[in-house]
């Protein structure tokens, strides 16, 4: 298929789509090769798919196409549904699996796609094309037991591997995270910035600070902290779950059992909910 997005206003305006690995395309008014798209996988036919945004200018090769869904009309387009399958998409070693799975952890659903400013950078950085990237991280949400339940997969696209992240990161919250986090700061860097200094629940950060504790112990809980904070603020769309409040810099990553009290589920989103500062406190105190 050759498909053009914007085209010339002389042409048949045909609403075909390209979102990230999926492309939504109306098939011609005299639904020429209907019957020889829909037939491929029987008749051993693959389907390619050459791309371009806008008209007079290159076409670009995408890769091959697997049909997900079919709307057949008779007198007016039929409206396929394809999704793009991407060779790079297989082609993941497990250290950058983790990494992406650690930007998983800090990204919104909104900003799994494939021209987000996170997305581009870890594609820039490991020299993937950005749709691979994002669908690599629509991947996790269909084994993540809380958006796999809220929206429609195209299709399964979850390698062996991918279960195998998944199944180290349920088993081993923390070391999981924590090995996600330095494979993401050695293929791209540090995701955290300056500004964004985690905040600690007042129970939390009793134990953060001890007395004792060393330098490099730390830098460590702090790290955890903001992995936490990330997966609780995307959890709650960044809101206090009692007050509405949606000023990130009031909200509190609050665990139900202490840190110090459970070392297994100390990154485990479960484990917590997002609370405005003084509800966290109020909390803590009982």
């Amino acid at each position: 298929l050759f498909v053009t997005q914007e085209k010339q206003a002389s042409a048949t305006d045909y609403k075909d789509v390209l979102r990230a690995d999926i492309l939504e395309w109306e098939g011609p008014n005299d639904h020429f090769a209907e019957r020889r798209i829909l037939l491929a996988n029987d008749t051993g036919d693959t389907i390619h798919l050459f791309h371009r945004e806008r008209h007079h200018t290159d076409f670009k090769y995408l890769g091959e196409l697997k049909i997900v869904s079919v709307n057949l009309k008779t007198k007016e387009p039929s409206k396929f549904v394809f999704e793009v399958l991407d060779a790079s998409r297989a082609d993941w070693t497990h250290d950058q699996l983790l990494a992406a799975f650690f930007l998983y952890l800090q990204v919104t659903p909104g900003e799994i796609k494939d021209d987000s400013d996170a997305v581009s950078l870890f594609a820039r950085s490991t020299k993937k094309p950005n749709r691979a990237v994002a669908a690599k991280l629509r991947t996790f949400t269909q084994l993540d037991p809380v958006i796999s339940t809220q929206s429609d997969k195209a299709s399964d696209n979850v390698t062996a591997l991918d279960k195998t992240i998944w199944d180290e990161f349920q088993n081993n919250w923390t070391g999981t995270t924590l090995m996600a986090s330095e494979a993401y700061e050695n293929v791209v860097g540090t995701y955290e910035s300056a500004a964004e200094t985690p905040l600690a629940s007042a129970a939390d950060a009793a134990y953060l600070y001890k007395e004792g504790e060393s330098k490099e112990a730390i830098v460590q809980v702090r790290k955890n902290q903001y992995l936490f904070r990330k997966a609780i603020l995307n959890s709650y769309n960044s809101t206090c779950c009692i007050t509405g409040l949606k000023n990130e810099r009031l909200l509190i990553a609050s665990h139900f059992v202490p840190w110090a009290e459970d070392k297994k589920n100390r990154l485990n989103p479960e484990n917590g909910l997002c609370l405005s500062a003084l509800h966290d406190r109020a909390y803590d105190q009982g």
